[in-house]
């Protein structure tokens, strides 16, 4: 609690700090934040409010213009819930590249720090389970594909 600056001496709670804090800043920053913290409740706070995973942060980390979304700054972190909680319901996208190319993979790949490699091993499992996926598609694609030509082929013999 800290005391806030008018002559009547009120006090002001953190709670109603935070609140204020999170009336001056859109879903998707705080989303970005959330993330960023590594708080999983109020990642889901604000993605109910609208926040948006894929969208990248116009200002932070310092350094680069729309450099992270919410799964880089998440996976950055070392926060294996958040990253999977963005990904599984959040619709974060694990290809999404920043603007100087990197996906959050491969962001963090090689870079010690706490969770870092949990986060990798996780998204290294997603992006291998995505590109099976791919795989089948394409089988089937092609599968009837030939399909159609086989039976195209009976049908001009007939």
């Amino acid at each position: 609690m800290r005391r806030h600056a008018c002559a009547c001496g009120g006090v002001v709670g953190e709670d109603e700090e935070e609140a204020t804090k999170a009336q001056e800043i859109s879903p998707n920053e705080g989303l970005w934040e959330a993330a960023w913290a590594g708080d999983l409740e109020a990642v889901k706070m604000w993605k109910a409010k609208g926040g948006d995973a894929n969208w990248m942060h116009q200002w932070k980390p310092p350094g680069r213009s729309r450099q992270f979304t919410a799964l880089h700054a998440a996976a950055d972190q070392g926060h294996k819930e958040v990253a999977k909680y963005l990904v599984e319901s959040c619709g974060a996208d694990i290809d999404k590249s920043v603007c100087y190319g990197q996906t959050p993979l491969q962001h963090i790949a090689g870079r010690a720090g706490e969770g870092r490699s949990e986060v990798g091993a996780y998204l290294k499992m997603k992006a291998a389970a995505k590109a099976v996926l791919a795989a089948q598609r394409l089988a089937r694609i092609a599968t009837s594909d030939k399909a159609a030509k086989e039976k195209k082929k009976a049908e001009a013999g007939s």
